[in-house]
Parts: structure tokens; C-alpha cells; sequence
């Protein structure tokens, strides 16, 4: 399924290849909103991006109603 059958509107789609390369990108073009469903690409995104996390069955427990983290993208407080 692609963007428009779900109704999202956009002005402009990029691709990249690497979660690095979205950071680039987001510095690049002064993104301020950024939104995925995968804690491993938000590790380089600069402080000036407010970012939101979608939960979704590989990153959230919700019969435990916990965040699924590895040891690389979190810190246990």
C-alpha cells in the first residue's frame, strides 16, 4: 500500500539509505517533525527534531503495556 491509497498528502517523498542518512537529510531541508515506528533511526536525529514514536507489534509489548528496547536504543532509568 502506498502513501496516497492511505490518504497521507505530501508534498515531496525522499529516500535514503541509511538511518545516518536521515538525519543528513532532516538537517539538510530544517525538518522540525519527525515520525517512525523504529527506535534504531531516531539515534542520530539532532535535538532541534521533536520525534514521535509509533508503537506498533515489534517495538511495543501490549499484553505487558512495555517498550520493547535493546541495549543500543535504550537506557533503563
Amino acid at each position: 500500500m502506498d502513501l496516497e491509497e492511505l490518504g497521507i498528502r505530501f508534498d515531496e517523498l525522499v529516500l535514503v539509505r541509511s538511518f545516518g542518512e536521515k538525519a543528513e537529510v532532516m538537517v539538510d531541508r530544517g525538518v522540525l517533525v519527525y515520525v517512525d515506528d523504529q527506535p534504531e533511526t531516531l539515534q542520530d536525529v539532532p535535538s532541534t527534531v521533536t520525534v514521535m514514536l509509533f508503537r506498533n507489534e515489534g517495538n511495543f509489548d501490549f499484553e505487558d503495556r512495555k517498550w520493547m528496547l535493546s541495549d543500543r536504543t535504550g537506557r533503563f532509568i
